[in-house]
């Protein structure tokens, strides 16, 4: 998981990476066919740039992994849950512009 690109995560990755680790992370829910979550991409890649190994940032294709969407009562994409010590603190239902995402993350990180 030290890749500086955005990662996909699935269900594994999810109970290890984030339900088990106090590390803080950032999910962004989203489906190939959602138009407003292709940005969603790039902008995770960056931001994983940026915050390195001191925030997860990953992305999860509801498609792809339906049960841990719903797991996490995912209903509709895009989705942003930011997650401290394994717990979900913040859910948007819509996707950030990445300036607004770098203040979420500094704020996650200080809090």
């Amino acid at each position: 998981m030290d890749s500086p690109q955005s990662l996909s995560l699935d269900r594994a990755d999810f109970a290890r990476e984030v339900a088990a680790h106090e590390r803080p992370a950032l999910l962004g829910f989203s489906a190939a066919w959602c138009t407003p979550c292709r940005p969603m991409a790039g902008v995770f890649t960056n931001l994983t740039r940026a915050f390195g190994k001191r925030v997860l940032i990953s992305t999860v294709d509801i498609d792809v992994e339906p049960e841990l969407a719903e797991q996490l009562g995912v209903g509709s994409v895009p989705t942003l849950i930011f997650f401290r010590a394994g717990k979900e603190i913040k859910r948007q239902l819509h996707h950030s512009n990445e300036a607004e995402l770098e203040r979420e993350i500094v704020q996650l990180l200080l809090s």
